[in-house]
């Protein structure tokens, strides 16, 4: 196992405009029982006192805090974070996001989980509204994570998983910074929470911590956010992202093969190649709802009767959502 006691955790933390909030996720930090020795806050350009807050911490943290603005132009959100993990010094990464609260144990449970072989952690969090109440439910019920994808992710096959579909959210994750030159930069065509865990997935173990760790603000300026799972909710989302999102993803995992190729000569002839690239012809023909021709039909329905849908992506669900796309305009 790994000796977890002389590892030192930076924490990458990305801000914009959330001086309603941020106080409390730097408070959050300071009540932790095993301390973050660093902690890197990059400012995406806030007009408002957001700087001013985190200077007036830094100034009587018990860690260090470096503060650093992206003076001329605003990065958005996964560039700021590809920086703030750039400027991290230390041997495992926490990534936080300014509105959420951890809670105390969260550094100490993340750390205890990199054992032997493990590359990154990810937990589970406590959904809340804006004044920190329960929604009722947690990250994973939102993301409607079933039993078998546990399993799978208990049995060192988290990169089939993650192949299927993005699990880990960037708030709860954690991982070691020895694979920073293979996740940096992240892709344009990827979200940096889904790249780094699916890049360090073909390369490590990844733990994945079903206890709830922090609590998961939702209030109206969130990116992304967490919603009690649905099919209408669902159905709405697909109308909403339009046939172009399948054109984005497609992209984005031949971007990924391409990182893995230049990490490692031999992975073209590996069997996680294989999946990667079935993956991709998968979400080739998926991208075709685009174009949406008749012959497009013919090819989704194949694509379900040869258990593509079941193997690379989520079965009968994706399937009814490719469908509502098809026939939807954008």
């Amino acid at each position: 196992m790994i000796s977890v006691d002389n590892l030192k955790i930076s924490v990458a933390c990305c801000t914009y405009n959330g001086e309603q909030y941020i106080a409390a996720q730097l408070e959050s930090m300071q009540a932790q029982t095993r301390s973050p020795d660093e902690v890197i806050v990059c400012d995406d350009g806030s007009t408002d006192n957001t700087v001013a807050i985190v200077e007036a911490f830094a100034k009587q943290a018990p860690f260090a805090v470096k503060v650093f603005r992206n003076e001329s132009k605003p990065l958005g959100s996964s560039k700021n974070f590809e920086k703030a993990i750039t400027l991290c010094s230390h041997e495992i990464i926490a990534l936080a996001d300014q509105d959420d609260v951890w809670m105390p144990t969260k550094l100490e449970k993340l750390l205890a989980a990199f054992g032997d072989g493990v590359g990154l952690v990810f937990s589970n969090a406590l959904v809340v509204d804006e004044q920190l109440d329960s929604k009722g439910f947690t990250l994973f019920d939102s993301l409607a994570v079933r039993k078998a994808e546990c399993d799978l992710m208990r049995s060192g096959k988290s990169a089939e998983v993650l192949l299927r579909r993005n699990l880990v959210t960037g708030a709860g994750m954690a991982f070691l910074s020895k694979f920073k030159p293979l996740v940096l930069p992240v892709s344009d065509n990827w979200v940096h929470d889904g790249w780094i865990a699916l890049l360090i997935s073909t390369q490590a173990a990844v733990a994945m911590l079903e206890e709830p760790l922090f609590l998961y603000r939702q209030h109206s300026k969130n990116q992304i956010g967490a919603r009690k799972f649905s099919i209408a909710g669902a159905m709405q989302f697909v109308r909403r992202v339009g046939s172009g999102y399948y054109l984005l993803q497609l992209q984005g995992y031949r971007d990924a093969y391409s990182r893995m190729q230049e990490a490692m000569p031999e992975f073209p002839d590996s069997q996680l190649a294989s999946l990667f690239r079935a993956h991709i012809a998968h979400l080739d023909v998926r991208s075709k709802i685009a174009d949406k021709h008749c012959s497009t039909i013919l090819q989704l329905f194949l694509e379900l009767l040869k258990g593509r849908y079941h193997r690379y992506s989520r079965g009968f669900i994706t399937f009814a959502r490719d469908m509502v796309l098809l026939f939807s305009r954008d």
